[in-house]
């Protein structure tokens, strides 16, 4: 689950209670509130406890729709930097300390920034029992 939408007034919990629940729970889920409770006080509490957007009734079904479609935007942004988070964890892993701060200095912005091609290579090789082959 990614992305909820809910209303405030709801039997058993109400939205701005369960705005509270998700981000505590799962702070990477988007929530779109839809109220006919428009007031500043409602839509500042939503914000507050997590909400993404905030649509009130009667309902604008072009405006749901584009409020949707960011909401899936964001969440695959999100999705996309978890992604390059994780890929980058590993990458330090196995690069070299000094390609890594040239890749993060303002040289390498500026100069991918000028269009330029980097070109590059990495191999992983697994051998095994490399440390007894080497050694021999």
């Amino acid at each position: 689950m990614d992305i909820v939408l809910s209303d405030i007034n709801m039997p058993e919990m109400d939205g701005l209670t369960l705005l509270s629940k998700l981000n505590e729970s799962c702070p990477l889920i988007k929530s779109v509130i839809v109220s006919a409770y428009g007031d500043m006080d409602n839509i500042r509490i939503a914000m507050n406890r997590g909400a993404f957007d905030f649509i009130t009734k009667p309902i604008n079904f072009d405006d749901l729709s584009l409020t949707m479609e960011k909401t899936f935007k964001h969440v695959d942004q999100i999705r996309d930097t978890m992604k390059a988070i994780k890929e980058n964890n590993i990458l330090k892993m196995y690069v070299d300390k000094t390609v890594l701060n040239f890749m993060g200095s303002r040289e390498y912005e500026t100069s991918l920034m000028a269009n330029e091609t980097i070109e590059g290579s990495v191999v992983f090789i697994d051998i095994c029992s490399f440390t007894k082959i080497s050694e021999s």
